[in-house]
């Protein structure tokens, strides 16, 4: 009998997408999701080290 084993993986891929290059060949449409897609990573990026600046100044770790 085979046992199987079961793993808990987290794959972060917005550095992968932070690094595409919009093509000038994809759909304006195709270019605009990107664009937007980049846009809300990049927010959610700045938000989550932000609060972790923040909390980290709390607790006094931070220069």
């Amino acid at each position: 009998m085979k046992r199987y084993r079961v793993l808990n993986v987290d794959f972060d891929s917005r550095p992968w997408m932070l690094a595409e290059e919009i093509q000038d060949w994809w759909e304006p449409n195709v270019q605009a999701l990107w664009r937007e897609n980049k846009r809300h990573i990049t927010e959610g990026v700045l938000e989550e080290y932000r609060a972790l600046s923040m909390t980290l100044r709390h607790q006094g770790l931070s220069n």
